[in-house]
């Protein structure tokens, strides 16, 4: 499954709960509502936990939970995100933006907030590029600069070594 998402060309919410019977659901509406949206805007929604299909059966039954799990091993999961549950936004395997479980965006601002983090890597891509050619051009230039003051002052300084003999 994990080629499957990092592969996607669609963006990817990952719901991170190490183990769901300790998870927080203090924010679960914002959590369904993300899923909601990810379902309206054609963006996979997962849910990754290292718990047992006991305790996936209750978050179900008591957050009203639609979406799917994966498994996943409990340390690469608290490696990924260091809450209970947490939030990872992912574009074509690209990390975006993480969420702790008490910073999930409202669902007033959440289309705002998600969009912003898309549109703003690809703005992020640019500043590189443009940051890429500056440095080339900073570097280059100069040194052209001092190759041509060379290349004159050798040639002077030949000339004036044929004149003399």
């Amino acid at each position: 499954m994990a080629e499957d998402f990092l592969e996607d060309n669609r963006p990817v919410i990952l719901l991170i709960a190490p183990k769901l019977e300790k998870a927080s659901d203090e924010r679960i509406d914002q959590i369904n509502n993300i899923f909601d949206y990810c379902l309206d805007n054609n963006m996979s929604f997962y849910c990754i936990t290292a718990s047992d299909s006991e305790a996936i059966r209750k978050w179900t039954e008591n957050t009203g939970a639609e979406y799917g799990y994966l498994i996943g091993d409990e340390t690469l999961l608290k490696t990924i995100i260091r809450s209970n549950p947490g939030m990872v936004l992912l574009d074509q395997g690209t990390i975006v933006m993480k969420w702790h479980y008490k910073d999930i965006p409202e669902e007033e601002v959440m289309e705002s907030v998600i969009n912003s983090y898309l549109e703003g890597k690809e703005n992020e891509i640019e500043k590189q590029h443009r940051r890429l050619r500056t440095n080339l051009l900073s570097f280059s230039l100069p040194l052209l600069l001092v190759w041509g003051y060379d290349y004159i002052r050798n040639r002077r300084k030949k000339k004036k070594t044929e004149e003399t003999t």
